[in-house]
């Protein structure tokens, strides 16, 4: 049984691909069902200008 405190802790800069995937599909996902950004901003608890720069990351994506 470990303690649950002994495992690492990540940076942001330590995502891996599929976690970013996760944090674009969550943007998404919050987005869609509130229907407004800044109330998606709210609900994850991150900035306007987060929320910003995940909206650009999706919409490079959708170029792919």
């Amino acid at each position: 049984h470990r303690d649950l405190h002994s495992f690492p802790t990540r940076r942001s800069s330590d995502l891996s691909a599929m976690d970013i995937n996760y944090e674009l599909y969550k943007v998404f996902f919050h987005v869609a069902s509130s229907l407004s950004f800044s109330e998606a901003s709210k609900q994850l608890f991150i900035s306007q200008s987060e929320m910003e720069e995940h909206t650009s990351e999706l919409q490079s994506l959708e170029e792919i």
